[in-house]
């Protein structure tokens, strides 16, 4: 497994896990994160954003 395959690996099973989480604890996660627009969020919303502000270069 090359350094490529290792970082989408660990980008997956991250989604993973925040998809596993409740609206309401990914909201808490984006308020701490100080996510802008996260009230309007739904559930996908939060993850994708939480995903992009805790890994900024994709």
């Amino acid at each position: 497994m090359d350094k490529n395959e290792l970082q989408q690996a660990v980008k997956t099973a991250q989604a993973d896990q925040l998809q596993q989480q409740t609206r309401d604890q990914l909201y808490e996660q984006a308020q701490s994160l100080d996510i802008e627009g996260r009230s309007q969020m739904n559930k996908d919303a939060l993850v994708e954003a939480i995903q992009a502000q805790s890994d900024p270069q994709g």
